[in-house]
């Protein structure tokens, strides 16, 4: 006499089989299995990439890359407000903190006038999207962010090439720009002033170290970016020359508009055939 054995349901579901009026199908595929065909970046292990926010407005991107076992992320949320991130990966989603860029925001959270940026992102399958929190973090750990999130999808090929990395040092205008007495007198002053008459000829600029920036027998030039879009026909333009140990960045900008518009410098050294970002620069300018 033979005996029978029953099995449970859930062990053939388990196994990916389930019966229906003895025969046997597929279990359907769960949504990540899905995305993972149809948007494989959308996941806490494939994020690496440039991204924006669903409503298509590109001063609202970042650009996801790799860093140890998390990531490095440059935020834009404006045409020069713009940050970087350190991301820590979770169980279901990736931390972002801010790492402060420079010696006056460095100063300001270290004191305790301004709190970093604390980020949220975790995958949505649903949607192939990254669903974004935002907010703030003290010093202390103590974090407030803010429940609303935005819909990030990946960022589709584009003609026009943005600025995406964040500026980590300043840019002068008007007569600061030419002379480093009146640059170094504004920086004593709390910062560059961002107001200037707009013109056919605005005067941007701004001072290096020479012995910082590379080799004597390197090459020096910049790209331009203006309202955080590279002027095509501004690439490569040669740097300055170098007095007393201080190497000048100088351009008459075709600018002749008014109210808020942004000004970057990419500085470049060429060495051996080789272009290698030096730094950016950049100041929201107010042309009057």
């Amino acid at each position: 006499m033979t005996t029978l054995h029953r099995i449970p349901f859930g062990l053939l579901a388990g196994l990916g089989l389930a019966t229906v009026a003895g025969c046997e199908r597929e279990v359907p595929p769960t949504l990540e299995e899905v995305a993972a065909d149809k948007c494989p970046k959308v996941h806490l292990d494939r994020l690496s990439g440039d991204w924006i926010v669903s409503s298509g407005d590109v001063r609202n991107r970042m650009r996801i890359m790799p860093k140890g076992d998390g990531y490095e992320v440059w935020y834009v949320g404006g045409m020069l407000w713009k940050s970087k991130l350190d991301g820590v990966k979770r169980d279901r989603d990736l931390q972002l903190t801010e790492v402060p860029l420079t010696d006056q925001r460095r100063d300001v959270v270290a004191q305790g006038l301004g709190s970093k940026v604390r980020m949220y992102i975790e995958p949505v399958y649903r949607n192939c999207s990254l669903k974004v929190y935002s907010g703030t973090v003290e010093l202390d750990g103590t974090e407030q962010v803010d429940p609303r999130t935005k819909e990030f999808l990946e960022f589709p090929e584009q003609e026009i090439q943005f600025a995406w990395q964040p500026a980590t040092e300043v840019l002068f205008l008007g007569e600061a720009a030419k002379r480093k007495s009146v640059a170094d007198q504004q920086l004593a002053e709390g910062g560059p002033r961002p107001d200037t008459p707009g013109s056919n000829a605005v005067p941007v600029g701004m001072w290096s170290k020479a012995a910082e920036d590379g080799p004597e027998s390197c090459s020096y030039d910049m790209d331009l970016y203006f309202d955080d879009q590279l002027v095509e026909e501004r690439r490569r333009v040669p740097a300055g020359d170098v007095r007393n140990g201080f190497r000048h960045w100088y351009v008459d900008w075709d600018a002749n508009w008014s109210f808020n518009h942004t000004f970057e410098i990419h500085r470049f050294r060429s060495c051996g055939g080789t272009r290698e970002l030096i730094a950016v620069a950049g100041i929201e300018a107010v042309l009057t």
